[in-house]
């Protein structure tokens, strides 16, 4: 892991704080049921076109995949306006694909937030500011982003970037409650 975050500028050893990055967490909303109706064969083929697209945009827009679980991936930016141009860009390509493939219908849930990490030489990157973005897009609906208050407060996104109305919300485990942004993608 370490090598893989030299290799995106962050040059960090395991337990050292790591400058803010963007985080990006991706979650196909109700997956388990979309494997149920599917089938485990047809889940399988949906969830490979799911990981080729993420790691397609993730590659094109100098995101760094931290980890993959399942129908779920960590991702991080050196940017807010390259974490937005891939996951409006993963949201369209997934829209695209399922119309192509209507069998293969799945709906991905997004979740950004910009804020310092610690590096782990197993798990990549942890802490407080990776939570926050994984609950973030728990509280997405499919085909959402979701941005954080850090996230705009600590980079600019890019101009032409289109917000809907801001909605407060609790994040399990964390106190409080936290102002989330949708991003308007169609």
């Amino acid at each position: 892991m370490t090598n893989r975050l030299r290799n995106h500028g962050i040059d960090r050893r395991p337990g050292t704080r790591v400058r803010d990055v963007t985080i990006v967490f991706t979650d196909i909303e109700d997956s388990t049921r979309r494997l149920e109706s599917m089938g485990d064969i047809a889940w399988l083929r949906t969830l490979a076109a799911h990981h080729r697209i993420i790691r397609h945009r993730a590659r094109q827009h100098r995101g760094m995949e931290v980890s993959a679980m399942g129908d779920g991936f960590l991702l991080v930016f050196e940017s807010l306006q390259d974490a937005i141009a891939c996951t409006t860009a993963i949201q369209r390509d997934i829209r695209d694909h399922v119309r192509r493939h209507p069998s293969q219908e799945i709906h991905v849930r997004v979740g950004i937030h910009t804020g310092e990490t610690i590096a782990a030489e197993d798990a990549g990157l942890v802490g407080r500011n990776v939570h926050l973005a994984s609950r973030v897009a728990d509280q997405a609906a499919g085909g959402e982003i979701l941005l954080t208050d850090a996230a705009l407060e600590r980079s600019d996104p890019p101009p032409s970037t289109n917000l809907g109305e801001s909605r407060r919300a609790a994040l399990r485990g964390l106190p409080g409650t936290h102002a989330l942004h949708p991003l308007s993608w169609t």
